[in-house]
């Protein structure tokens, strides 16, 4: 006898999280990593991301890749670029961007809690410049993917 048991979720994203969680669990090789930790962080930025690749895998023609990250502020003042979500629970607030590959801008900015102007402005940019280095794993993924023949 099979019985699923449905836990209610604090809010969607917790939900979205577990239906993931739950469908990769029997997928996902874990006995050949005894010690690994599969852990689902923040999920809008992860979301954006695998929209992304997932278009750039099927050749669907687009003007950028949108790259995506995440920025936790913390009791302390501290901020934690891709928090866990252990340290998720713990921030006081947090700023998700997506950017474009195109251009300098924003093209998405959510934010959860209270934040100075300077505390936006510093996850905004520490966001930047991750998203940056997302763009460039992306570029690495392709051209594995889609070497450039040298004879044409």
């Amino acid at each position: 006898v099979y019985v699923n048991v449905f836990v209610v979720a604090a809010s969607k994203e917790k939900e979205y999280e577990q239906i993931i969680r739950e469908t990769f669990t029997p997928i996902v090789l874990t006995d050949n990593f005894p010690r690994a930790v599969i852990s689902i962080v923040h999920l809008l930025a992860v979301a954006i991301n695998a929209v992304s690749l997932a278009l750039l895998d099927a050749g669907v023609p687009m003007l950028a890749v949108v790259t995506a990250t995440s920025c936790g502020i913390f009791p302390d003042g501290n901020m934690y670029l891709d928090p866990t979500s252990v340290e998720e629970e713990q921030a006081v607030s947090w700023v998700t961007t997506a950017r474009s590959s195109s251009s300098d801008g924003v093209l998405t900015c959510i934010t959860n809690g209270l934040l100075s102007e300077e505390q936006y402005f510093a996850c905004s940019e520490a966001c930047q410049r991750a998203s940056e280095s997302v763009a460039a794993f992306f570029r690495i993924v392709q051209q594995k993917k889609h070497p450039l023949d040298p004879t044409s």
